[in-house]
């Protein structure tokens, strides 16, 4: 909706647009209603409750299936990046390889003496830690 003035400025309306109440804070930012966030919390447990579902019904029998398909690809001395077809759909997959790296003792080593290095200087107080902040759900017990 627009204004026939053309010095007055209006905003469109947005169909189903739902307004949600805020109060200001600092640097100009917006903080959401308590009852906002509470909507926001609700919706996102539904979520992880779907994701639960999905993972337990769906993903560990597709990666044994894609584990099963792999398998055949190989003992048929397929190469890595040829395709197998399905007939039916037109559906296919590719051969792929993932490196998977041994290393020598040495390297192993010297991984370890990195590590207990860079635990030594956090304990010193001489690396910097720049947080990235994110959300862990809380499962109730």
């Amino acid at each position: 909706m627009t204004s026939t003035n053309p010095k007055k400025k209006t905003k469109e309306s947005i169909p189903a647009y739902q307004k949600i109440d805020r109060r200001e804070i600092k640097g100009g930012r917006q903080k959401p209603s308590q009852a906002s966030i509470q909507s926001k919390l609700e919706q996102h447990h539904r979520m992880r409750e779907q994701i639960k579902r999905f993972n337990e019904e769906i993903k560990q029998p597709y990666e044994e299936l894609s584990a099963e398909i792999a398998s055949y690809m190989v003992s048929s001395n397929m190469q890595a990046k040829e395709k197998l077809d399905c007939i039916k759909t037109g559906y296919a997959v590719q051969l792929k390889a993932r490196g998977n790296w041994t290393y020598t003792l040495e390297t192993q080593k010297l991984k370890k003496d990195l590590k207990s290095a860079q635990e030594l200087e956090q304990d010193n107080g001489f690396a910097t830690n720049d947080p990235t902040f994110y959300i862990s759900p809380v499962d109730p017990k």
